[in-house]
């Protein structure tokens, strides 16, 4: 538990994880290693979904550079902006998500966590950029546009 609204503890990893309720549905918002950041990522998206009457978990004059830009993105590329801030979005040996480089020098391209399973391999590649491009098409065809993308 946190002190934080939207703020919750993983139990597994210890990050902390930022959520938020919106359409009646909760959407992640990334896994952060201090528990500050995760309550501004909430603050941020409540800020997005609800204006600035939103109860925050800061106050609201820490967000007064970024209110001008809000109102120009939509929902999905702010959460897709937090996740890119938290410490779960990028991991392994890349700068790109869902690729990983094999001790052979090549580089893996993964999907994702599945049901029964951790990673759905996209294939093996010769070069950083020609496995990033494989996740983005499997990405887009996957998952309905719900991945997140490197882009």
């Amino acid at each position: 538990s946190s002190k934080y609204r939207g703020v919750t503890r993983h139990r597994r990893t210890k990050r902390w994880e930022a959520h938020i309720w919106d359409d009646k549905k909760q959407v992640y918002l990334g896994g952060f290693d201090v528990e500050e950041h995760a309550g501004k990522a909430h603050d941020v998206m409540a800020l997005k979904c609800r204006g600035p009457n939103s109860p925050l978990n800061f106050a609201q004059e820490e967000y007064d550079e970024l209110l001008p830009m809000l109102p120009s993105l939509t929902k999905d590329e702010v959460v897709l902006l937090l996740r890119r801030q938290s410490k779960g979005f990028a991991k392994g040996t890349s700068k790109y998500r869902g690729v990983v480089k094999q001790r052979s020098g090549k580089w893996d391209g993964r999907m994702g966590q599945y049901p029964k399973r951790k990673y759905m391999y996209v294939g093996v590649y010769g070069g950083i950029d020609e496995g990033a491009a494989a996740y983005e098409r499997t990405a887009g065809e996957s998952n309905s546009g719900h991945s997140v993308s490197n882009l």
